[in-house]
């Protein structure tokens, strides 16, 4: 069976935040937590000493173990896609606004939507109701993502100190192609970085997320971002990895690509009709499934409540059966980045460094709320459903917990 393009499963949905929205949410030193710190020798009145002895002052490598018995930054990733799960999985949305879809397929030709009565799609009409498995479903749609230009990157010129610390910390590219100005908001632009990146490097991982402003100046886009984003990725590999000079301009990336991300509402909906034989059974000799566009509309996107419309794709023609129907939307709900910064926090099974005092507060919501006594017995001020919560019993999983249950207005929630 060949399927099209637009019936593919989903891709891999991304996380509500990313390491940077981490690291800014808990306050943790830029430099530190993206592998940077100079030599004091060198550096005499450096604000990141290699060895500092304050908060925050730890390098962060990109894998745990590379300082001893030290987290990573792929130990944060890891614990970011976990508690994405668990916070899914008991609340029925997401954490932020996420692209999502699910097939409804439909193995008796008279089971369609409305169940029996519908076997064809020729000259039907009215309308199928169909419940997403998500909540707070914002729109029908797909993610569109398309390249507009590739932009260089000139160090000397691009790689700016604007808080006047004595470290580069901004990074901007001036975009002069038509096609960007013309084809895209500057609300839907994306940078990815190219230079020094290297071929095993996941496409999503070299995405700079998120960026500080995109504006137009003088029929030019100019897109700025932060500089410890803009490494090259190759240079955190490899085995006992080196610390970055942020003065080193050498270890920036020298070009980046300018993409264009938005929504799509006219492909949301996707219909896989398989054809019949004149002698009226489904065809059995290999024919392909075809797929057409659909319509839809949300009714209760709080509930995950959608309308498909057959009437909006139906052949007056007939001789098919419908196999099966393909939804895309939007769901999620905004301003949980902090609780879910700390959720991550407390799901975390190390420290960022090798003493556990690197950052006060990612180590506040680190602790666990549940002790031994001296007698051996647990001694914790926890109730019994916060002791078997799903997100742990650390500050920062409790805190995410008593976030969703005081969703009231979510019907759909499980507590």
């Amino acid at each position: 069976m060949v399927v099209c393009e637009e019936c593919k499963p989903c891709e891999a949905q991304r996380p509500p935040i990313g390491l940077e929205d981490f690291r800014r949410v808990l306050r943790y030193n830029p430099y530190y937590f993206w592998q940077m710190a100079q030599e004091e020798k060198a550096h005499p009145d450096t604000p990141i000493p290699r060895y500092g002895d304050g908060a925050c002052e730890h390098v962060v490598y990109e894998s745990g173990g590379t300082a001893g018995l030290a987290g990573g930054r792929e130990d944060v990733w890891r614990a970011i896609v976990e508690l994405s799960r668990r916070w899914v999985a008991y609340a029925d949305f997401f954490a932020a606004p996420t692209y999502a879809c699910f097939e409804q397929r439909f193995y008796d030709a008279y089971d369609w939507l409305d169940g029996p009565g519908a076997q064809r799609w020729a000259g039907q009409s009215g309308k199928g109701q169909m419940v997403a498995p998500h909540k707070y479903v914002e729109a029908v749609g797909v993610e569109r993502l398309e390249k507009l230009a590739t932009v260089a990157v000139d160090v000397e010129a691009d790689v700016a100190d604007e808080n006047g610390d004595g470290l580069p910390d901004t990074v901007t590219v001036q975009i002069g192609d038509q096609n960007v100005t013309a084809q895209a908001e500057l609300s839907e632009l994306l940078a990815f970085r190219v230079g020094g990146s290297g071929d095993d490097v996941d496409f999503w991982q070299r995405e700079i997320r998120p960026a500080c402003f995109a504006r137009l100046a003088d029929g030019r886009v100019q897109l700025a971002f932060r500089s410890w984003l803009a490494v090259a990725p190759a240079l955190y590999a490899g085995f006992a990895p080196a610390v970055l000079d942020p003065a080193d301009l050498s270890i920036y990336i020298d070009e980046v690509e300018i993409w264009r991300r938005w929504h799509d509402p006219c492909a949301g909906v996707l219909v896989k009709r398989r054809e019949v034989c004149s002698c009226g059974s489904s065809c059995r000799c290999g024919v392909c499934y075809a797929c057409e566009v659909g319509a839809a509309c949300v009714m209760d996107g709080q509930k995950g409540l959608l309308e498909v419309d057959r009437a909006a794709v139906a052949r007056s023609c007939g001789g098919e059966r419908i196999n099966g129907v393909v939804v895309h939307y939007l769901s999620g709900d905004c301003g949980n980045e902090t609780v879910f910064a700390r959720g991550v926090a407390g799901l975390l099974n190390c420290f960022l460094c090798c003493d556990g005092t690197a950052c006060c507060e990612l180590n506040h919501w680190q602790t666990d709320l549940v002790g031994a006594a001296a007698n051996g017995t647990i001694a914790t001020r926890l109730r019994d459903e916060e002791l078997v919560n799903p997100f742990g019993t650390t500050r920062g999983g409790v805190a995410v917990y008593h976030a969703l249950r005081s969703r009231r207005r979510m019907r759909g929630l499980r507590v």
